[in-house]
């Protein structure tokens, strides 16, 4: 939650990755570069009650920009987008950026009363579950359409850093553990692909971790094998199978 690092440590850490020389990578024992290539300049900085101000963070971004890719010229900048801030944001930052992030978790059971998606009440009700994971899509296709309106006059590339399903009870949430889930997820992935011509970057769950249903990769603790969630044993598949032609 502190926010007072500025665009200097901004820029230490891009030197720290992919400067060949530097001396403290290199003191920790990684003397080859880590080359990261794209970096993104706030995260849901317009979420929540401690968001920042669209000008002050467009200005911010501006600064930060600047400073890395003085760094490091190659480098990609994401600058955040979402909540309606896309325009705005390219309009005073986008000869410094070079795609716009937005984030979208959710329920794909959110308007029914008495949705199946919910800790584990999916057992009591099977097709209801089945029926509504796999019309999820819609609702996600909705908002990445609201984002597309908004960067098409500007030509702006997205970049969906975060998206996955939320549901309650979300830890132990056990629907995302089968493979009804990992259908719906293939459904996302085919819609990805169909606005591949401006959404350029998108994910479908969470890297990894030892307990939220979202990872694609759960860690057991205190011992055990990781293993691969639903969302990622179809990611594996659709990088095999999909295939490299587009049909418009």
């Amino acid at each position: 939650d502190i926010r007072s690092a500025d665009e200097n440590e901004a820029s230490e850490w891009v030197d720290y990755c992919n400067n060949p020389s530097n001396k403290l990578r290199i003191k920790h024992g990684f003397k080859e570069p880590l080359t990261i290539k794209i970096w993104q300049l706030g995260n849901e900085t317009s979420y929540g009650k401690d968001k920042f101000i669209l000008e002050t963070a467009a200005k911010k971004t501006i600064d930060f920009s600047k400073a890395l890719k003085s760094v490091d010229p190659s480098i990609k900048i994401i600058g955040w987008g979402d909540s309606g801030w896309a325009p705005k944001m390219i309009e005073i930052a986008g000869k410094h950026i070079d795609y716009i992030a937005f984030h979208h978790m959710y329920d794909p059971g959110q308007d029914l009363k008495n949705s199946p998606l919910r800790d584990n009440e999916y057992r009591k009700d099977p097709a209801a579950t089945w029926e509504i994971l796999m019309n999820g899509y819609k609702i996600h296709e909705d908002k990445i359409l609201r984002i597309r309106n908004e960067v098409t006059p500007y030509k702006m590339p997205l970049a969906m850093t975060e998206c996955h399903y939320s549901l309650r009870g979300r830890n132990r949430c056990e629907v995302l553990s089968s493979w009804a889930a990992g259908v719906s997820y293939a459904r996302l992935l085919n819609l990805h692909e169909r606005h591949g011509d401006l959404l350029k970057i998108a994910t479908s769950a969470d890297f990894c971790g030892t307990r939220w249903q979202v990872n694609a990769l759960m860690i057991p603790t205190p011992s055990g094998r990781p293993f691969l969630m639903p969302v990622a044993k179809i990611m594996s598949l659709y990088r095999k199978y999909s295939g490299k032609i587009l049909l418009k």
